[in-house]
């Protein structure tokens, strides 16, 4: 009686058929682990990706006014704004709020009498106090002729 040829690779071990059962059932387990796995992970990209749909993170463009005139009317009139652009937005993550002055605008102003104190600092007591603003208003003082002040309200919804 003869044996047929071994198929096994130098060096191994031979494979009795209980062993090659069991390596079969392990690999079958294995394959259906890694189908179920691409699945959770497919998944998982869809909801992600459909999240990110739902929720954009995307800034909207900034809301920007310019105020022109006597010191005391302009802060009026960015203050009264300002109130009114908060009351539309509502809710919103975040706000960010940038008052540009004009030096030279500001230099005219102060030459013709308008007197910047004590104005200018009722003024920002106001803004940071009264409006819920997570922080003070920055002011970006330009070198630019223009109008006076300019208002910049960026937010995040």
């Amino acid at each position: 009686m003869s044996r047929p040829p071994s198929r096994r690779e130098p060096g191994r071990a031979p494979v009795t058929p209980g062993q090659a059962a069991t390596a079969r059932a392990a690999t079958a387990r294995a394959a259906t682990a890694g189908a179920a796995t691409e699945r959770v992970a497919t998944e998982r990209a869809a909801n992600s990706a459909a999240t990110r749909r739902a929720a954009p993170t995307r800034i909207a463009e900034p809301l920007v006014w310019s105020f022109d005139g006597s010191l005391a009317r302009c802060l009026a009139d960015l203050e009264d704004t300002l109130r009114r652009v908060l009351v539309q937005l509502g809710d919103v993550g975040s706000v960010v709020v940038r008052v540009d002055v004009s030096l030279p605008a500001l230099k005219q102003r102060v030459q013709a009498g308008d007197a910047l104190q004590p104005s200018w600092s009722a003024f920002m007591g106001r803004l940071t106090h009264r409006y819920g603003l997570p922080a003070a208003p920055r002011v970006h003082p330009t070198r630019a002729t223009g109008p006076l002040f300019v208002l910049v309200v960026a937010y995040r919804s």
